[in-house]
């Protein structure tokens, strides 16, 4: 399954990080002593032969509310083609942004912009 995949490839490059030393200082500033765990738990799962055929994309069509989905262009940990995948599924009306410059946080990023999104996307659902 194509969704799978990416998901390995997104894993595989995130083992890199947490190697390379970086992620595991940016998780320790939000989970403390607990980032190991926290991280191996999440990598253990995502790459274990029990969830290699598990996928939410049979379940994106009964999700049938507007939908916005904002990415940062530079996220490390997911790509463009995860938000497209997801946004392509639902059953609802979607918009998917994609902003530049902006990694894996974007509401912590740029929380005005974020904001600013939020906002024109309801207020288009209320005028339609």
């Amino acid at each position: 399954m194509e969704e799978q995949s990416l998901a390995n490839d997104a894993i595989r490059r995130t083992l890199e990080l947490w190697k390379d030393g970086w992620l595991k200082h940016s998780l320790e500033m939000y989970h403390g002593e607990k980032a190991h765990d926290v991280f191996s738990l999440w990598a253990n799962t995502g790459m274990s032969s029990w969830f290699r055929n598990w996928s939410i994309e049979k379940h994106l069509p009964n999700v049938t509310c507007p939908a916005l989905i904002i990415q940062g262009k530079n996220d490390i940990f997911i790509t463009e083609e995860h938000a497209q995948t997801i946004a392509a599924g639902l059953g609802g009306p979607t918009e998917v942004v994609l902003l530049p410059e902006c990694g894996h946080a974007p509401h912590l990023e740029f929380s005005g912009a974020v904001l600013k999104l939020m906002r024109d996307f309801i207020a288009g659902l209320i005028r339609s």
